[in-house]
């Protein structure tokens, strides 16, 4: 399979992103033994005065212990995608003065409307780095998967920069760059949020979304995160 250019210059984008930012998500990270985390969002946009789309997800993970991850990943569009995938995560290296690299492995089925379901493998990298500022500490992270279905042979990537930076115990400013790119052709989309902590195991969060390549697209989204 060989993918796109412009799908390694959203990578490479994504990334110096990431990185400039310090001086995303936090997925490079393990999860302790144990220990869970599950997050549901909901993403409302529309392009112009057309008629608006919602995408509704939500993500688990698990600590199963040396420094392995177990998790899962679904989704649902308004215009009738049906996705889910479980996936093992494993570090790349041990981590070095806070900065952390993963692997992982997935496999699930995708449904888009009007066409069967078919399995899809999707691989992924992860990076994640600790970072200290004036306003607080924080962190910078890249996650990058690729969906292959066994069938079609159809494919589509996803990169993700996230930068975050907690002010206060209680909240985290985040700004999330999102590259997408499948046969149809690539987006990147700005995403800045914040999220507040309602309890020691619950945070909330509220943010907007603008695309800035491959359409105009705006919106909204929420989300809430636990650990437990």
């Amino acid at each position: 399979m060989t993918l796109p250019l412009r799908l390694w210059i959203a990578a490479l984008a994504a990334l110096v992103a990431a990185l400039t930012a310090a001086e995303a998500s936090a997925g490079a990270w393990p999860r302790d033994t144990g220990r869970a985390f599950l997050s549901f969002s909901r993403d409302l946009s529309r392009a112009g005065s057309g008629p608006s789309s919602a995408y509704n997800s939500a993500y688990f993970e698990y600590g199963l212990g040396r420094d392995l991850t177990f998790g899962w990943r679904a989704g649902r569009g308004s215009g009738g995608l049906k996705e889910a995938h479980m996936f093992l995560r494993a570090p790349l290296t041990p981590p070095v003065e806070g900065t952390f690299a993963a692997a992982e492995l997935g496999l699930g089925v995708r449904h888009p409307l009007g066409r069967p379901s078919e399995v899809v493998l999707v691989p992924g990298l992860s990076w994640g780095r600790e970072v200290e500022t004036r306003a607080g500490s924080g962190w910078a992270g890249v996650e990058a998967t690729v969906a292959l279905g066994l069938k079609s042979g159809d494919h589509w990537a996803k990169v993700d920069a996230t930068f975050g930076i907690s002010p206060r115990p209680d909240a985290h400013v985040v700004v999330q760059v999102r590259g997408y790119h499948d046969r149809g052709g690539g987006s990147v989309t700005l995403a800045p949020s914040y999220v507040h902590r309602l309890s020691p195991t619950l945070r909330t969060e509220i943010g907007v979304t603008q695309q800035v390549v491959g359409g105009h697209r705006r919106g909204v989204f929420v989300g809430t995160w636990m650990e437990f």
